[in-house]
């Protein structure tokens, strides 16, 4: 349970990675505008939640393998070294593994430092990595995410900038959109300078950017974290000339990066707190809606009971109807209030659910898309619950999620309205195989 030396992995993976970007920067600029890349990067607002959570240390694996892919490419066409450049083909290969993120590197190999044989050998590794893919996660593309209709295309691809903008900028909007505008004054100057460059500029967003289409739906900090390396280095590249801009934009981020930090440490000190209080929480014990996944608090339940062997009987839940579908005899409730967990047993109520209120849900799954349509309220919060809100996920009313390998699902469906009423469906315990299509009413 002692996760210190994870964390200093951890930081100095982050610090190795903002290294290699330094490394890479410094092929082509000199020592101050690569120095600014390299801490753009380091302080930027994605950077806080990648650096927080254990279980993205892959971005940074990612980032290390394709910035030394990078450094031996450059120095194999300079050099006309053809062993050096098979040897950045297979670092591309382990940033892949690590991370997809990396995939499509080569498109930017092709053009930098200038059109070369050697990065054949960079996309010879393509299919070898789908073919690796393929058979460790069954998928040669994708895995869990939103399902996305051709109609559902234009206004995504219209919103889509306004959601990395506000991914990139942090909380505060006007000091995150302020330091992505003097950044993007550098990107215009850096692709002004030559065709060339404007080429280079070009295919390096699309490279940075064209993973991002299918989250199109849910951009989250993480996915923004390599275009804003392609941002800083296209910047840095702009404004080599340009101390004062070279100036600002870094320590203007560092305001962002504080603000940013403080939000998003205090929700990973409660989940840390939240997971160590469930390995030692009575047996008789339920937590009230943790802020720590449905998925993690799984994972950490089996470490307790296989690992360390702790008594079982604790438990938690993400929704109160748990409260009011279980036998609470001899149980005590605990809630996260104000860095103290409390004993809330004596506020659990079910007498506020509404079942005169009107409502419609329909399931329709197609492996592996799961679709469903719920209404009649176009206002207000519909959340899904599994097994009577053990798990709980806050959903639109319309739309598909690819849910692989999953054949059956104990659903339930809960909607608040603006008035502030609250009711349910009942259980539904589908069979995705048998009946793929699903509708129920009340009037």
């Amino acid at each position: 349970l002692d996760a210190r030396w994870w964390y200093a992995i951890n930081i100095a993976l982050a610090a190795l990675s903002t290294i290699c970007i330094y490394a890479a920067a410094r092929l082509f600029f000199d020592r101050m505008p690569s120095f600014v890349a390299a801490a753009l990067f380091a302080a930027s607002v994605p950077m806080c939640s990648v650096v927080a959570q254990l279980s993205t240390v892959h971005y940074f694996l990612a980032i290390i393998l394709g910035a030394l892919a990078t450094i031996a490419y450059v120095i194999a066409v300079r050099r006309d070294n053809a062993l050096l450049a098979i040897v950045s083909a297979f670092v591309y290969l382990a940033a892949m593994l690590a991370k997809e993120v990396a995939v499509p590197l080569p498109l930017f190999l092709t053009f930098v430092p200038r059109r070369s044989r050697y990065v054949t050998a960079h996309w010879l590794m393509l299919p070898v990595y789908f073919i690796w893919r393929r058979l460790v996660i069954g998928t040669f593309f994708g895995a869990y995410s939103w399902v996305i209709a051709p109609g559902e295309w234009p206004k995504l691809l219209l919103m889509l900038p306004w959601r990395v903008l506000k991914a990139m900028a942090g909380p505060n909007l006007f000091v995150g959109l302020t330091v992505i505008a003097l950044m993007l004054i550098g990107i215009v100057l850096a692709a002004k300078q030559s065709r060339e460059a404007l080429l280079v500029t070009i295919v390096a967003m699309i490279v940075v950017f064209g993973p991002i289409l299918p989250l199109a739906k849910e951009v989250n900090r993480r996915y923004v974290l390599v275009p804003w390396i392609a941002c800083s280095i296209a910047f840095a590249a702009g404004a080599r000339h340009r101390k004062v801009l070279l100036a600002a934009a870094p320590l203007l981020l560092i305001v962002a990066n504080r603000q940013e930090w403080s939000t998003e440490f205090a929700t990973r000190l409660r989940m840390s707190n939240e997971a160590r209080f469930l390995v030692d929480m009575p047996v008789n014990g339920l937590l009230e809606s943790p802020t720590t996944p449905p998925g993690t608090m799984e994972e950490l339940n089996w470490l307790k009971l296989e690992q360390l062997h702790r008594p079982a009987g604790a438990s938690w839940f993400y929704d109160d109807f748990y409260l009011c579908s279980h036998d609470l005899s001899g149980k005590r409730v605990f809630s996260y209030n104000a860095g103290r967990f409390v004993d809330a047993t004596l506020r659990v109520h079910c007498g506020s659910i509404r079942y005169d209120k009107p409502l419609t849900v329909r399931f329709h799954w197609h492996n592996p898309a799961f679709a469903w349509d719920l209404g009649p309220y176009t206002t207000g919060t519909y959340t899904a619950l599994l097994a009577d809100g053990y798990e709980a996920f806050k959903i639109p009313a319309r739309d598909a999620l690819n849910i692989p390998g999953v054949t059956a699902l104990p659903i339930r469906i809960r909607y608040d309205s603006p008035e502030g009423w609250t009711t349910y469906s009942p259980g539904f315990n589908l069979d995705l195989v048998k009946q793929p299509q699903f509708e129920w009413h009340r009037q």
